[in-house]
């Protein structure tokens, strides 16, 4: 990253993830099991609803020797009520949650603001005063680095002074992200995949080409995999490494976890 510190390939995704002792139990599979050769990148989000349960996960792992908070990456993001003056305090809350002294990465989920945090209309948020915190946030040591989500290079252009060490973005095969992967490159921008395994979400809600909701079976990805020896996942997770990205796939089958960090 452009703050000299490292983020893991890998990353283990929790969006639809519930707040609750399943979630909990599949963090630890996570943490203990899948990614034991590697640093343990966990994404999470206030909007997830889950940080509460990732956190007493991780200070499970940590407390049964599973692994050091050294050897943890966590992101965390900020639900679109948490602009302006907001942040410091959205920051804090995140923490207490997590049960953690500091984030790896904390985020700006979406370049939009919503009044409350109940649901409503969605508003331009003050970008140039929320950056400014998320400035703070950083030089308080809250977190180790800060970053955007679903940001265009004109927003974040837009930023004034410290650059965001991380843009994540959706980026698979049929969402190649070329243009922005080359701008981000040249502000010294790291980017991170997410759903690099295709979305139905996405598809949905971005407009997109519905077969990124099945991705996964896409004959192409299936004829790679099958040259390369490996799984449609596999492949599918090795494209958005040899761009340069970190990947976040999502899984709450312990198998999964296991195979995608092969």
């Amino acid at each position: 990253l452009n703050t000299g510190r490292a983020i893991p390939l890998l990353g283990f995704g929790t969006w639809k993830l519930a707040g609750d002792a399943k979630t909990k139990a599949v963090v630890r599979d996570a943490i203990r099991a899948g990614y034991r050769a590697r640093p343990r990148h966990i994404d999470t989000a206030r909007m997830y609803s889950n940080e509460a349960v990732i956190g007493e996960a991780i200070a499970e792992a940590v407390a049964a020797g599973d692994v050091t908070r050294d050897e943890l990456f966590v992101t965390t993001k900020l639900w679109n009520s948490d602009h302006g003056s907001k942040v410091e305090a959205a920051c804090r809350a995140s923490l207490a949650r997590l049960k953690l002294d500091y984030v790896d990465l904390c985020a700006l989920g979406i370049p939009r603001s919503l009044p409350f945090t109940a649901p409503g209309p969605t508003l331009e948020p003050p970008l140039g005063d929320t950056w400014r915190e998320m400035t703070k946030v950083y030089e308080l040591g809250l977190a180790r680095a800060v970053g955007v989500s679903n940001f265009s290079l004109k927003k974040v252009d837009a930023l004034e002074g410290l650059v965001p060490a991380v843009l994540q973005v959706e980026l698979h095969p049929l969402l190649r992200q070329t243009a922005l992967l080359e701008g981000c490159a040249a502000r010294g921008i790291h980017v991170t995949a997410y759903s690099p395994l295709g979305s139905a979400d996405s598809a949905a809600f971005m407009k997109h080409d519905g077969a990124c909701g099945r991705l996964l079976e896409h004959a192409e990805v299936k004829k790679v995999a099958g040259s390369a020896g490996c799984t449609p996942a596999q492949a599918l997770l090795k494209y958005g490494v040899q761009r340069g990205c970190s990947v976040l796939p999502k899984s709450s089958t312990a198998s999964r976890i296991a195979e995608n960090a092969e």
